[in-house]
C-alpha cells in the first residue's frame, strides 16, 4: 500500500506542469502573484491527462504537502531517516 502511495506522488511530482498563458515578460519568484491561476496537465490513477488549475499558492502549498509525505514515506522504508 505504502509503495502504491509513494509511486502515485511520484508521478505527481514529475508530471509535466502545462503553465496557464503567462505574459511575454519574465518575472523573478519574489514577484511572482501568488494569486494567478497555473493550469497543469496531471494524470488520474488511471492514467488519463486531466488539466488541473488552481492558484500559484495552492500548487506550492500542495508541492510542499507532497514533498514532506515522500520524505515521511522515505523514513518509512529506510529505517529512521537513515540512506537505504
Amino acid at each position: 500500500m505504502k509503495l502504491m502511495l509513494a509511486a502515485a506522488m511520484l508521478a505527481a511530482l514529475v508530471s509535466a506542469p502545462v503553465l496557464a498563458a503567462e505574459t511575454g515578460h519574465s518575472q523573478s519568484k519574489a514577484k511572482k502573484d501568488p494569486n494567478e491561476i497555473i493550469c497543469k496537465m496531471q494524470q488520474t490513477a488511471a492514467g488519463i491527462p486531466q488539466r488541473v488549475c488552481t492558484t500559484r499558492r495552492e500548487w506550492a502549498r500542495d508541492n510542499e504537502r507532497t514533498r514532506q509525505e515522500m520524505m515521511t514515506t522515505q523514513r518509512g522504508f529506510c529505517g529512521g531517516g537513515m540512506a537505504c
